[in-house]
């Protein structure tokens, strides 16, 4: 982990009494759920575009839909 992540993971600990693998799971866990929504999208209409409080929007085009849709057919063409 990064250095400055480690940091504010410390200050996190400290602040809020917590034990380190809980800070850790709360930090990630928005991202977790993210990965998530997109990637249980199927169809063109499914995806959405995902807000992060205080750090921007995921916006989804088509162009990134292609990129997906390349990425899981080149997954699965890797795993046959």
């Amino acid at each position: 982990m990064q250095k400055a992540i480690e940091k504010i993971i410390d200050e996190a600990e400290k602040k809020f009494n917590l034990p380190r693998e809980v800070i850790i799971a709360i930090f990630e866990s928005p991202y977790r759920c993210a990965r998530k929504e997109i990637a249980e999208a199927k169809e063109k209409d499914e995806f959405i575009n995902v807000r992060f409080k205080k750090l921007g929007l995921l916006h989804v085009n088509n162009a990134k839909i292609k990129a997906i849709e390349n990425a899981r057919r080149n997954r699965s063409d890797k795993s046959d």
